[in-house]
C-alpha cells in the first residue's frame, strides 16, 4: 500500500487501476492528472464509489466522474441502474471482523469456549457505533424516551481516526466495540436508499443486528438480522426488549448472520470480482 500518491509515470506500468471513493478524491485526480492524461493511461480503470447520489446532506455529481473509468461500481442500486453501471454490494474483511480475536492464530481452534468468552465479554446492552449527525440525533430524541429502563450507548463506542491512529488501529477499536454489544442498532443514515457497511461488519463479528429497511438489503429478516422502520421508533423499542429477554433466539440469529456474511460477503471475493470486471470489461 503506497502512502504517497502515484505519479503518472508510476501508473503507466499498471495493468489495472482501481480507485476507491473517487467522489472524495476527485479534486486531486483532476489536479494531479487531469482527465486527458488519465484517460491516456494504458491500464484498465475502475471506480468503487462509497456514497449515493440520493444522500440527503450533500449531492455527488456522478455523471462527471464516470467518464474517467472503464467500469463504475455503485453501492446504491438506483445509481447503478441510472448510470448503466455495476451494483456493488458491501463486503467485510474476514480477517479483521470476526467473532473470536484468536481465530486464525496458529494452534488455536475455535470451539464452545470461544463462544462462552464472547458472550461473557458483552459490556453494552444495546448500542450504536457511528457518527451522530443531525438526522440520527433527531431520531434518538424520539427513541430514547421509549426505553428508559435500557442503557443505550452511543458515543461510548464511536471510533474516530484522530490523534495519529491509522485505519488498522481504528478498525481494531471498532471490532472490539462491536464484539462487546449484545445488540447493535444501525441508526438510519443519510443514504436512505442503500445499505451502508456497518451492518455487514456487525454481523461478521457475531453480534446481533437490528438495522433499518432498505430495498437492497440482501439478508432475511428474522433469520440473519432484524429489520425496523425508522418511522416507527416504538417498533424498535419493542424489538430491543424482546431480544434482550430471549438470548437463545438472539444468538441463533446472530450466528446465522455471521455465517452468511463471512460466506458470501468477504472482501477477498468481492474485490476479485471487481478486478475481473475492470480487466475484462
Amino acid at each position: 500500500v503506497r502512502a504517497e500518491l502515484p505519479t503518472l509515470h508510476d501508473l503507466e506500468g499498471c495493468d489495472v487501476i482501481l480507485v476507491a471513493g473517487p467522489e472524495y478524491v476527485a479534486t486531486w485526480l483532476n489536479t494531479l492528472y487531469g482527465i486527458d492524461q488519465w484517460c491516456k493511461l494504458p491500464a484498465r480503470r475502475g471506480a468503487l464509489y462509497l456514497e449515493s447520489s440520493q444522500r440527503e446532506d450533500c449531492k455527488f455529481r456522478y455523471e462527471a466522474f464516470t467518464g474517467w473509468f472503464h467500469a463504475n461500481f455503485f453501492p446504491d442500486p438506483e445509481d447503478a441502474w441510472r448510470l448503466r453501471a455495476h451494483h456493488f454490494t458491501w463486503y467485510v474483511d474476514g480477517d479483521m471482523f470476526k467473532p473470536c480475536p484468536e481465530e486464525g492464530v496458529k494452534g488455536h481452534v475455535c470451539n464452545g469456549d470461544c463462544e462462552r468468552r464472547r458472550l461473557n465479554g458483552k459490556k453494552y446492552t444495546a448500542a450504536f457505533a457511528g457518527t451522530l449527525y443531525k438526522k440520527r440525533m433527531e431520531f434518538l430524541e424520539r427513541f430514547l424516551p421509549l426505553i428508559p429502563e435500557i442503557n443505550f450507548q452511543t458515543n461510548g463506542v464511536v471510533v474516530h481516526d484522530v490523534g495519529g491512529e491509522g485505519p488498522q488501529l481504528a478498525a481494531e477499536l471498532l471490532v472490539n466495540s462491536l464484539r462487546e454489544m449484545k445488540i447493535h442498532v444501525a441508526l438510519a443514515s443519510n443514504n436512505t436508499t442503500m445499505m451502508v457497511p456497518r451492518p455487514f461488519e456487525t454481523m461478521a463479528c457475531g453480534t446481533f443486528l437490528i438495522t433499518y429497511r432498505t430495498k437492497d438489503n440482501p439478508f432475511r429478516d428474522g433469520e440473519h438480522c432484524r429489520l425496523y422502520d425508522p418511522e416507527k421508533p416504538e417498533e424498535l423499542a419493542e424489538m430491543i426488549r424482546y431480544y434482550l429477554a430471549h438470548e437463545d433466539e438472539r444468538e441463533k440469529i446472530a450466528r446465522a448472520g455471521c455465517e452468511e456474511v463471512r460466506r458470501n460477503y468477504s472482501w477477498q471475493g468481492r474485490i476479485q470480482n471487481v478486478l475481473d470486471v475492470v480487466a475484462h470489461g
